[in-house]
Order: structure tokens, then sequence, then C-alpha cells
């Protein structure tokens, strides 16, 4: 590693920055070029002088050099990353386009040497030193006589920080904040610019040699779904993107500062197994661990206040003592909120979301109480459930203390109320974190809301998300199974050193408050490199367990069988005894991971999929096998991944490709590939289609039979993406709807959105915020996600297989008479050859499964059956219409006939674009797509010849104008028989 003294003498060719005023905010606010907000309450030291100085304004001027020289003073934006302030200064085009990442690798990799060379031939090591500067205008009236303290939110990769030309330290923990109080000789070197004022000059110079031990984002260089770069760093793990990621300000501290608030929340009353739907039965606990940080020769004495929207009045407390010079303590205040005063916290679709602030502050004898440090929680109970509690015996067992999981099977209950976790897991929106925004996070969880999930998993291989994803989930009710930031690949599992141990305290301080995390897990896939849980068991959830006694944990994800001791039986939460993962039990599973749909292509092989078979089953029809009864009575599973990969559509296809690339096979010569490690390959060749992860020929062959994949072309390329993402919707919706049949409380897709556009698993399109290329902010919704919202995800849900096996069941919270309603097709007429209706009632908070079966008689001469379900009572629609293929599309000779799909605008305004289509014969899985910046209210649809179907475009912000010409110009019709017959037509009326 290159000496400090090394680097000082290349950060002085930079030269004199200019001077900017920086304004004083007590939130940190920071802004991308796009004046999109982004980690907008990331500030946490809360100094008692009331002087906190950003240093992620928009006022801030940053400027990026590399010290070799090459590149001087090109402007920067913090937060961000080195890729996007190239990509904006246009010194690099797009690292996603194309092959762009590797053509371009030595603008921002540099060139390999004797001491950073070729890894292995394939990959290269990053040898480039860029450092980011900045002058820093301290107020000596607010500076004056204080400790300057330098707060940094995040950093990724290896940094070290310098002010005035001195070191002040090294950051090399993407998860952790680091600090530094600023020597006085260092702030002595600031330059006088007036009476009032000092300059100071700020660099952050990131050197590769600098070790990082993996502390970063484990997807950063690629992974199944995510470029990769074939960049790595010094113990050769992939890398790609690097900056600085986090807010980053300067705090005057005259004597202590709160540097975070830690509440947890406890219920006061018994175990309910029976929903609240009157409130609580008891009081809250409110526990609030506050660390203070003492920078001061002398201390005089201080007081905590506390105020709460649930409490009168403020509660004054003296610190338990103070100290002389710099310490960190730590105090805990006790609150109680009365069931009177307070409101439950409900899962998406069960309840409101109520959310109650705590402030906290520090006052010393004399004077005036200091700028508050604010707090959102919510209340409600939780319980991670492995035990069978439906029975008295057993329940009881567990409210007497019993120690350790149960062995019956995992679902989480919460305010009483059983629930059926849906959900998928979230990774990264974006590989480069200078294109993270608050609004693509916003609309991304918006969508998970809309799609009538309840549960996201944030994946232990990605990174702890902006403030404005957690306070949306918050917000609209989105569980989070939420892992801590290891994996057991690429070398970025735990290790036992006080950073690791750093990084999970501030990992929990940071987000206890979120009412909406349900769960901490240690990992992802812990032992995928042959590793062992002890250090998870003995040094990661035990710092968890010590940190925050009002969640479960759970070993890892998956974990098979849970914990033997060191959590309640009844909930999940650390007891207080040692941790012991359970090893077997003899009995199934807790907790899964997989099926997996993975893409394969006999001649043109990608980075991903070049080890899997071609071939397996469609799952058409589904198959129930009807073993064992259902409900949390008896054993279930959480499946917390599975999935199929699939490419995104054609506008966010192609706006990242060369037009000669428009084709599933790149419109090359296919490119050499070798085998690597797991489904990675290494590819060689110019084919870009190659590097986009997993390919789909096997998919749509199984399905759509032997299409041409060299075609290239705008239309060849959109026909081959449709057949992709319905062959996803297909196997997706059978294993789904198979899940549902075998007792599965929880079902966790992987994954919930892509990371650029390419051959993933998302549900969602890419789309991390505004300004992309024809990607919307949040992410178009692929076919898939309408069918999840409009049935696979419903409460009330019936789903038919072969040989007229069917099944309805009620996740609902009340008990419902459901009438569910059957209709046979065939696609040569223009209403359903018959139909039947199969009535019952069923329990509400019972998970209750009832099982029917088809007349022999309805499906004969049938190629679809169309299956609804209604409330008897009073009509209102439980789970729209679900298709049902008897088989695979190109063995549908119904599909061959000619369709006519009319399309009447029946209204266009500024904001939105209203529709009605109407076919001449029944259609399937209709896509409607457009290149416009919005969305449709509906989509993935079977159009019938008997009903019209009005559809709207709208903005995706309610205030956003929707470019009409353009939404008309692109729009798009695609249905399921569109490509196999050639009479089809669409006509706008």
């Amino acid at each position: 590693m290159k000496s400090a003294n090394t680097i000082l003498r290349l950060i002085s060719l930079l030269g004199v920055l200019s001077v900017n005023t920086l304004s004083c905010i007590v939130d940190c606010y920071v802004a991308q070029p796009n004046d999109e907000l982004l980690w907008d309450r990331s500030g946490s030291m809360l100094p008692d002088a009331g002087k906190i100085q950003c240093l992620t304004t928009p006022k801030t001027k940053w400027t990026l050099s590399s010290t070799d020289g090459i590149f001087v003073d090109v402007p920067a934006f913090v937060p961000g990353d080195v890729l996007s302030d190239l990509l904006r200064a246009k010194l690099i085009g797009d690292p996603y386009f194309g092959r762009n990442f590797w053509t371009q690798r030595e603008i921002w990799m540099g060139k390999p040497n004797a001491l950073h060379n070729n890894t292995d031939g394939y990959h290269q090591q990053r040898t480039r030193i860029w450092v980011y500067a900045t002058d820093v205008v301290l107020d000596e009236d607010s500076f004056r006589n204080k400790s300057v303290v330098l707060i940094v939110e995040g950093i990724k990769m290896g940094a070290t920080f310098f002010w005035n030309g001195g070191v002040l330290g090294n950051a090399t923990n993407q998860f952790s904040r680091y600090s530094w109080t600023i020597p006085r000789d260092l702030i002595q070197l600031g330059l006088e610019s007036s009476t009032e004022t000092t300059v100071h000059k700020l660099t952050v110079a990131f050197d590769p040699s600098i070790p990082t031990n993996g502390r970063y984002m484990a997807c950063s260089g690629g992974w199944d779904w995510s470029l990769y770069s074939r960049a790595t760093d010094e113990r050769g793990s992939r890398v790609f993107s690097f900056g600085i990621v986090k807010p980053m300000y300067v705090a005057a501290i005259e004597s202590a500062a709160i540097s975070s608030v830690l509440p947890q929340v406890f219920y006061k009353g018994a175990y309910s197994r029976t929903p609240l739907h009157n409130g609580p039965e008891s009081d809250f606990d409110i526990h609030l661990n506050v660390t203070i940080r003492y920078e001061a020769e002398s201390v005089t004495p201080l007081y905590l206040l506390v105020e709460a929207d649930f409490m009168n009045g403020t509660l004054r407390q003296p610190l338990n003592g103070y100290t002389q010079g710099t310490a960190i303590v730590s105090q805990t205040v006790t609150l109680q909120a009365s069931k009177d005063t307070v409101q439950l916290w409900w899962p998406n679709g069960l309840g409101e979301q109520p959310l109650y602030t705590v402030r906290v502050s520090l006052q010393s004898y004399h004077d005036d109480p200091i700028k508050w440090m604010t707090s959102r929680i919510g209340f409600r109970t939780v319980a991670l459930v492995t035990n069978n509690e439906t029975d008295d015996t057993t329940l009881q067992r567990m409210q007497d203390g019993q120690d350790g999981s149960g062995h019956h099977g995992m679902y989480f209950r919460v305010n009483g109320a059983l629930v059926y976790s849906r959900g998928a897991n979230m990774v990264p929106m974006d590989q480069l974190e200078g294109r993270w925004t608050n609004l693509g996070h916003r609309e991304l969880v918006q969508s998970v809301a809309d799609a009538g999930m309840n549960m996201l998993r944030v994946w232990g291989g990605g990174a702890v998300l902006p403030d404005s994803f957690y306070d949306a989930c918050d917000e609209l009710g989105i569980l989070l199974y939420h892992d801590l930031m290891f994996v057991g690949e690429q070398k970025h599992g735990a290790t036992v050193t006080e950073g690791v141990e750093r990084e999970i305290e501030i990992t929990i301080q940071r987000l206890a408050e979120h009412p909406s995390i349900v769960l901490w897990s240690g990992c992802n896939e812990c032992t995928y490199d042959g590793g062992n849980m002890d250090v998870y068991q003995n040094f990661v959830l035990t710092a968890v367990a010590n940190l925050d006694k009002s969640r479960a944990i759970w070993p890892s994800s998956p974990s098979d069988y849970g914990w033997e001791s060191g959590v309640r039986t009844i909930d999940g939460r650390p007891n207080g005894k040692p941790l012991c993962i359970r090893n077997t039990t003899g009995k199934s599973a807790l907790e899964t991971h997989g099926p997996y749909h993975r893409g394969f292509s006999p001649t043109h092989s990608g980075v991903n999929g070049m080890l899997t078979n071609n071939t397996f089953e469609s799952k058409l029809p589904p198959v129930f096998s009807f073993e064992g009864a259902t409900g949390p009575a008896h054993p279930n599973v959480f499946v917390s991944e599975f999935g199929s990969s699939a490419f995104s559509s054609f506008e966010s296809m192609s706006a990242l490709l060369p037009v000669h690339a428009w084709s599933l096979h790149g419109g090359e010569l296919p490119d050499i590939c070798e085998p690597a490690i797991g489904d990675e390959s290494r590819c060689y060749g110019e084919n870009a289609m190659a590097e986009r992860n997993y390919p789909c020929d096997n998919k749509i062959q199984i399905y759509f039979g032997n299409v041409s994949l060299d075609d290239v072309g705008s239309e060849a390329f959109q026909k081959q993406l449709y057949m992709c993402m319905i062959s996803q919707t297909l196997w997706l919706k059978s294993e789904i709807e198979t899940q549902r049949s075998k007792n599965s409380l929880g079902t966790l897709i992987w994954q919930l959105n892509e990371n650029w556009p390419t051959g993933g698993w998302g549900l969602l399109e890419y789309g991390s915020g505004k300004g992309l290329p024809l990607q919307i902010a949040g992410g178009r919704w692929k076919p898939v996600f309408f069918i999840l919202r409009d049935a696979l995800y419903r409460d009330v849900f019936a789903a038919c297989g072969s040989e007229g096996n069917c099944y309805v069941q009620n996740y609902g919270l009340y008990g419902v008479n459901v009438v569910v309603n059957v209709e046979a097709w065939n696609f040569a007429l223009r209403k359903p050859i018959r139909s039947s209706r199969w009535e019952t009632y069923l329990e509400g908070n019972a998970a209750q499964t009832q099982r029917f079966s088809l007349n022999s008689e309805l499906l004969r001469d049938a190629e679809v059956a169309i299956v609804r379900v209604t409330d008897k009572r009073d009509g209102r629609v439980l789970m729209k219409e679900s298709a049902y293929l008897w088989q695979v599309p190109h063995n549908l000779s119904g599909l061959l006939l000619q369709t006519r799909i009319g399309l009447k605008i029946l209204e266009s305004s500024p904001h939105r674009v209203l529709m009605q289509l109407q076919t001449n014969r029944l259609a399937l899985y209709v896509v409607l797509s457009s290149a416009a910046d919005g969305r449709f209210t509906d989509n993935s649809f079977h159009l019938s010849p008997l009903l019209p179907k009005t559809v709207e475009f709208k903005a995706v912000q309610p205030n956003d104008p929707v470019d009409v010409e353009h939404f008309l110009g692109s729009m798009r019709i695609e249905h399921l028989g569109t490509y196999f017959s050639a009479k089809y037509e669409t006509s706008v009326l």
C-alpha cells in the first residue's frame, strides 16, 4: 500500500479549488444532478452547539481527479461514485451500454502494472487512484473552541481522508460510519477568507491497494443478475464502482453529542392467536438506548430530554455519569405507551400503518434544549412461529419459557393475525450508487404494495438501502426479512474483527426504529463456499441479540432448522441464553431456497447458465398432489427464494444495446465461453448479449417451439423478448400455485428488481431513477408482476391443475363465502363452451384450503380454463381471471387463428391516456408496451370477445405530464397468439 506521504505528494498535483460558502442545516440533505433527493435523513451526529455543516448539498463543489494527472478537476457529485461522475462529464459512455464496461475499463481502472497485473488473464485489478476534493468553509463563531468532527456515513472501497493535507484515517467498510476528531494543528492550517470564516481543504483518496476485507456490496462487479466487470480487488474478489456513497458532514461539538438512538418496542400483553382488530389489549414499553459522544476536557452535568407523540410533556433524565476527554457512553430511557393512546401498525392489506415520533435531545443544567434527534416508531406485536401454537398444550409450554426453535414450520403472526408472507427478494437497484434516488426506491416499494405483497427480504449480498426505502416500507406496511450484509461467496463472509463488530452495531442502530423490520438474519447462504456457521452464531447474531431484543433473529437464509437454544420459542426473540444453531431434526426443513429456473442456450452461451440442462418441465398444467393437510396446525414451510430468469421488455433492453445487437443472440458470432464458478462462465468475444447474464433459448423452445433467435431488428427482438417474459410468467405461475397447494406460508420470489437491463431474475425492470434512457423510476412491471397482483398473491385464491384437481384458499383475516367460477374455452369460439361454479365457506385467520375436482365433461374440447373467484354476498371480485393452459402454447392450435384487437382512445389529457380494447376472439396474456414514461393500470390480462377492457396509462408521479404523442407513437399490443398467427391485427380506432 502506498504511504500517506506518497498520496499527499500526488494530491498536491490537484491545485487550489474554488471556495463556496455552505449553508447550515440539521438534516444532511443531498441532491443528485436531477434534483432528486437521496439519503434524506442520514444525519446521525447531533452536536450540542447546533452546528452541522453538510458537505453533500448541491452548493458543495466537489471535484474528481486521478493522481496520475490524466484527469483533473472533473466535476463530481457526493454522494455518488466515480463511474457516474465520469459518465456525467462525458469522459465515458454509459457502462451498461453494449460492452462499454470492458472497452472503456482502463479509463476508470487504470492500466495493469507490475504490481497490479491481470490476476488470471481474464480479470484485471484496479490500479488508478482517484481523489475527491472540496473546500470546506467553517464559520469561526460556530466552530471556535469546539471539537471539530468529520462524520462519513459511508464509502465504498478503501479510501484515505485528509484535512488540510494531514491524514485523518482510512475508511474501508461500506456498511460502517466513520468519524474523526480533526486535530487542532490541522484546523489551524485553514486559510483565512475573512475575519469570520476559514477555508479548509478536504480530500479523499481511493487507493485500490487499501484492503477492504470484502466489506463492500458483494454483488459489485457481478452476480448472476448483475454486470460482470472483470475487475477485482487485491484479494481477487469482484469490484466495480467506488466512491463516497453516503453523506458526509462536519460537526462542532462543545461538550457532547448524541450519536444514535436505538428504540426497542415491547408489547406487555399476552400472546394472541386472534387478530387484535380493536387495538392493543395492553400497553407497550419503549426502550431508547441513547449513545452519547463526549468531546471535552471538562463536562458539566447533562440531561436527556425525551418527547413523543404518545406521551404528555417532556421527560428529563440526568445522565448517569459524565466524563472528560473523548468517550462513548450509552444510557437507556424507558417510556410507556398506553393502549388507549396508540394504534397498531399492520402489514399491507391487513390495516393501517400509524407512525409515532420520538424526539431525544441533550440539555446542560442552565441551557435551553439543543436540537432534537427524531425517530419514527410503530406499535405492533410480531412472532416468528416455528412450533404448533394452534395446540393449547404446546402453546402453554411456549408461554412457560420454552427455548429454541420449534420443528413444525415457519410463519409470522403480526398483532395476532396469521400472515401469509408473499413478496420477493430486494437487491440493490443499481451497481452505480450515483444513480440511486429516493424516487426510484419509493416507487419500487409503492409497486410492491400495489401488487399485494406484504414482505421483502433485503438480500445479504447487497447493501443497507437508503432511508427512503425503509421509510416507504414503514408507511406502506411492507414487512422486512433483513439479512446482515454477509454472503458465503466471493470472500464476503463475516470475520471476528472490531471493524465488523462496529458495522453490526451501526446497522442495528440505524435501522432499529423501523417497524417494518421483523427479522434479522445472519447472512445469505453462509455455507456456500464450505464455511461454517460458528462466526454467525457466536459473533454476528450474538452481537445483534445484545443490541436488539425486540425482534426475532434467524441463523441465515435459508436456515433448515433454526435454533437449538438462545431464542424464545414463542416468538423467536433472543432470551439471553447462548445461541446454538440446530444442525438437524430428522424432519423437513423449516425454510428452503429454490427451485431456480435458469436460462440456457445450446449455441450462444453467456456469462451465466452454461451448465444448465436445456430441458425442464413446462409445469403446464400444474400438478397438485394434495398430499397432507393445510393450515397452521399442520407442518408447513417458508420458501424464501425461488425464481425464473428472463429478459426485460424491448423498451428496457434496446436502450442500452447497439441496433445491430437487437437479438437474443446478439447479432454477432457467439462468444467462446468456459465454465468458471457455479453458474458463472468466462466469455471471450464481442457479443454484447453474452454479457447479459442468462440466455432464454431453452424457455422459449419449451413454451413456444422452434423460434429463430438469430433474427435481428426491432420486430424480431420484440417477439423474442415477449416470449421470454411470458415463459417466466408461465413457470412462476405454476410454481406458486403448486407451493400454495402444499401449505407454504411464505413465498418470496427471487428476485424483485433488475439491477440493469439483462437476463436476470427480476419481476420489475431496471429503474433506479429518472433520466435513464427508456427506463422509468422504480422499474416497469414485467408481465408476471400483474399476475401476482391480480391472482397469485391474493388472500383468496383458487387454482386448477391436471386431471381437473382444484383448490381454493383464504389467507385473509375474515371468513368469506366464495364462488369459484370456471369457464372452459376453445379459441375457435366467441364464448365459453361450458362453465361451472363451486361454492364454499372459508374461515378467516386460518389459512384454510378446500379442494375440489372439475367434472371431466366440463373440460372436453377445451384448450384453456379461466378461473375467477367472487364473494357470494356482494359479487365482489376476490381473484381476477386466471388462465390454465392444458398444453404449452405452441401446441394450442387455436393460437393460429386470426385475432383482431381494436384499441380506442377514450380520453387524452396531460397526465393520462384512457383507452378501451376489444377483440374478436379470446386473447391471453395481452401485454401493452410503450416507450413513454408512465405505467399501465392493467396489463398481462385476458381479453374476452364478450367484454371490452378499459386501461389507463398514467405518469409515474401524479403531477408529471404524459407525452401523449410519444405514447401513441410507441404503443404496442402483443398477446399469446401474436407470433403464431400470420393474420394478427391491431387497429387504433
